[in-house]
């Protein structure tokens, strides 16, 4: 056999068919045998270009329903005592509830909340501090497009099926159901399940690119569990937990930093919305210009009550 014989599965068949193993086989079965213990190797041997993970356990990590199959499970049975209070929880009940005591709220014709609904909620939510501010200080009249956090709300709550639009929006028997007592731990994990998985992070920033982001954020979520157990800036977890494999080439003449871009599309699509999730605490850094609000973060303890990682 070959002193250093790749582990690619590819480089393992193109030997078996180039009869360069160094040794016959006595039938196709045979050849089959090797073939299948070559690839269970390659498969089951931790890769360094995989975070240190097998092709098996990245498999598992990326696929599944993170409810009842894949290495990723939301935990959906949390006690209100275990949650806390999280941004988006409490964005969420508010807007629920509001919809269950006052009614339905008017849409507009291009299908958003209306103005005056946006305004009835705006002190009804929790925003980032200075958010508010700033979103009245661009806008003589506010729109729920002006409201980004608001828009990406509504969304989320929609793909949940929590509400529906028919005429305006109503909330449905199902997000009635979120609202009873106790019932804060399934519907953190809804939202959290529906977050990742169904809204388009994208939209987060605006960009189109980079969308293997979120098509590996199981390996983003199980990397973060370890490199933000202390402080740490988005610019380092952008680099450890984003895979490189899933990131778009960099394209020259933009005027933007790589480095620059890549952290700013990984704090919008990821560390921010884990802030407003409650799975990780920020803190703001020192910085000569506001507009560019260095900070650092830390897993919170929720992050590990709530996401459980289990390679079967």
């Amino acid at each position: 056999m070959p002193r250093n014989p790749s582990d690619d599965p590819r480089s393992i068949i193109d030997e078996i068919l180039n009869d360069r193993l160094g040794r016959p086989f006595a039938n196709l079965a045979d050849a089959q045998r090797y073939l299948d213990a070559r690839v269970q190797a390659y498969n089951t041997r931790p890769q360094k270009e995989l975070g240190g993970l097998s092709p098996l356990q990245m498999t598992q990590l990326l696929s599944g329903d993170w409810s009842t199959t894949g290495a990723i499970m939301v935990t959906d049975t949390l006690d209100p005592s275990e949650i806390g209070d999280p941004d988006i929880l409490h964005n969420a009940r508010a807007l629920l509830s509001t919809l269950r005591a006052d009614g339905p709220a008017k849409a507009t014709a291009g299908g958003n909340l209306s103005r005056e609904f946006v305004n009835r909620m705006l002190p009804r939510l929790r925003w980032p501090p200075g958010y508010l501010e700033d979103v009245r200080l661009v806008n003589k009249v506010i729109d729920e497009i002006d409201v980004g956090l608001l828009e990406t709300l509504r969304y989320v709550l929609q793909f949940a099926r929590l509400i529906h639009r028919r005429k305006g929006f109503h909330i449905s028997p199902a997000g009635r159901a979120m609202l009873e007592d106790g019932r804060q731990g399934k519907l953190l994990a809804l939202l959290f399940r529906t977050f990742f998985r169904d809204l388009d992070l994208r939209t987060l920033d605006g960009a189109e690119s980079d969308g293997g982001l979120q098509q590996t954020i199981g390996f983003t979520l199980w990397r973060m569990r370890s490199e933000a157990r202390e402080w740490t800036t988005p610019l380092r977890l952008a680099d450890v937990a984003w895979l490189e494999s899933a990131r778009d080439p960099h394209l020259s003449g933009s005027g933007w930093d790589e480095g620059k871009l890549r952290e700013w599309r990984f704090r919008h699509r990821v560390i921010e919305p884990l802030v407003g999730f409650g799975l990780l605490e920020s803190r703001d850094l020192l910085a000569e210009n506001k507009w560019e609000h260095p900070i650092e973060v830390r897993k919170a303890p929720l992050f590990d009550r709530l996401l459980r990682f289990d390679f079967r």
